[in-house]
């Protein structure tokens, strides 16, 4: 498993004409976009660096991690935000890539 581009708490800016979305510590915001890390733009890039196991074992060290930063947050703010996504994130990939003509609206059946 190679490292992915969206890793780090230390870095962040324009990589290779990509912006990383990457936590700025301790306020486990993004350092591109000021959202909660994890973004959507970040959590796009790690469903597509990681396989799902390590997704979740990353996501999970990371949580580890904003838990020690964040005391103020308990367990229950912070799961959803670093595990549940990352649980889920790759079955709702492949339906995506499986459910048929899903750009397609459907027709009118009248």
């Amino acid at each position: 498993m190679t490292a992915p581009k969206v890793l780090g708490a230390t870095s962040g800016g324009d990589v290779g004409g990509r912006v990383e979305h990457v936590a700025r510590r301790p306020s486990w915001c993004c350092r591109a976009c000021g959202e909660p890390w994890p973004c959507p733009p970040a959590k796009d890039q790690l469903v597509a660096d990681f396989d799902r196991i390590g997704l979740c074992l990353y996501a999970a060290l990371q949580l580890a991690d904003a838990a020690a930063d964040l005391p103020e947050l308990t367990p229950a703010q912070l799961f959803p935000r670093f595990l549940t996504w990352a649980r889920d994130a790759h079955r709702r990939a492949a339906d995506q890539r499986l459910s048929p003509a899903s750009s397609t609206p459907a027709e009118d059946p009248s």
